[in-house]
């Protein structure tokens, strides 16, 4: 008779290098005729509060990582837990897209919202605006989520999926860099010392800074006083840290 045994096994999971991004294209290349809907921080907030990420982390990634709150990992030694989170608020998502000027007229949640007063968009315009992302499994079933969750707040995700070699391809060419999107969905490397200039205003891309790596074209003078310290400050010093 054959005897046989079975060994029980434990997986172990831990945060991984990179850290999951969607990106609002703030500062588009003149020319690239898209209209500057996300100008207004209620819409980007309001976006925001629609989206499911703790829901997607769990369909997705069977919830083996987590949502951060700042563009750190939360096992990162420079992580300020006490920073608030964006949460996943329908009500409020809705609350915030009205009061910036982007409603509802027609009562009908699978229809998309349009604009009414809103600064620099022309009126009726719809709240309808592209994700582009790159086409593997993990991406694209981010984007269907991500669709997903907009609908029900009367928000239209356009998905287009382009190979990553296309999406990054360096200033002016790829759209990424050459800021020509309007919303995308991409990866970025989680170090130890912290990649600030990825949001720096020195380093949005141009045709004078063809190597920038602040796609969205994000700027802050606050933030960007902040990321020099922490590229040019002495590492655990009172004024990195608070950086």
């Amino acid at each position: 008779r054959r005897m046989f045994s079975m060994a029980l096994r434990r997986t172990s999971a831990a945060f991984g290098p990179e850290l999951e991004r969607l990106e609002f294209g703030l500062s588009p290349v003149q020319g690239a005729e898209l209209p500057l809907i996300f100008s207004d921080p209620r819409t980007r907030a309001g976006i925001a509060a629609c989206l499911d990420r703790e829901g997607f982390v769990s369909a997705v990634l069977h919830g083996i990582s987590a949502v951060p709150a700042t563009y750190l990992s939360p096992e990162h030694p420079l992580y300020a837990g006490e920073t608030a989170s964006i949460e996943f608020n329908r009500e409020e998502g809705i609350r915030l897209l009205e009061e910036a000027g982007w409603i509802d007229p027609d009562g009908d949640p699978a229809t998309a919202r349009v604009a009414q007063g809103v600064a620099g968009v022309a009126q009726a315009t719809e709240l309808s605006f592209a994700f582009l992302t790159s086409p593997d499994g993990f991406h694209r079933s981010a984007a269907e989520h991500f669709r997903a969750d907009l609908a029900a707040c009367g928000v239209d995700l356009v998905v287009g999926l382009r190979p990553a070699a296309e999406l990054f391809a360096p200033w002016p060419d790829g759209p990424a860099f050459g800021r020509s999107f309007q919303t995308l969905g991409w990866a970025w490397p989680g170090w130890v010392s912290p990649l600030c200039e990825m949001f720096a205003g020195w380093e949005i891309p141009s045709a004078g800074n063809p190597f920038g790596a602040n796609a969205s074209g994000f700027s802050d003078l606050n933030y960007d006083a902040a990321c020099a310290v922490l590229l040019h400050g002495r590492p655990g010093s009172p004024e990195y840290l608070g950086a």
